[in-house]
């Protein structure tokens, strides 16, 4: 989730500068291209939240992260910052079904006794998230092109969604569908 919250951070503001040049608006562009991501989760994580208790959490877990891939893909495509705002938008929305989601369904899979040492697993992996990503999404972009930054965090949240899939077992929660 991290990864792909933060893989493209570094890329953004340059990315819309690449869009819209020097204009005298430049600034204001790239901040609403973060704003807006960040409003998008404000407003979903509850939502998803409340969806999640009912159709269960590896439901909305996965379609969070089809979500989030399928909104960060496109933004390697589009150079028209409104297209990218917007994109941008739609990551937010499904970005607020992951760590809710995902934390969620990690408290119901573990007794009251190991919740701390397990939450503080997943607090280490958060972090992780949040100092590989942005390191990753910026050495990519400045080897391959802002474009291809897109393009691997998309293409790595796929991957987890693939993952999550195969891998990770229906939780005992009582409305897992």
């Amino acid at each position: 989730a991290q990864v792909a919250a933060l893989g493209v951070q570094p890329v953004v503001p340059l990315y819309v500068r690449s869009m819209v040049g020097d204009a005298p608006w430049l600034a204001t562009a790239a901040g609403a291209s973060f704003a807006v991501t960040g409003l998008a989760d404000l407003i979903a994580s509850p939502l998803l939240g409340k969806r999640s208790d009912r159709i269960g959490y590896r439901r909305v877990l996965l379609i969070s992260l089809v979500g989030v891939s399928a909104f960060t893909l496109p933004q390697a495509f589009v150079h028209n910052v409104w297209g990218f705002i917007a994109l941008r938008f739609g990551v937010g929305i499904f970005l607020g079904g992951i760590l809710p989601t995902a934390n969620a369904w990690i408290g119901s899979l573990f007794p009251g006794e190991q919740r701390g040492r397990v939450y503080g697993v997943v607090s280490s992996a958060t972090f992780l998230g949040m100092f590989a990503g942005p390191l990753v999404g910026g050495f990519v972009a400045s080897k391959l092109g802002f474009e291809a930054a897109f393009l691997l965090i998309g293409s790595l949240t796929l991957a987890n969604f693939l993952w999550v899939l195969a891998a990770v077992p229906y939780s005992r929660h009582a409305s897992t569908a």
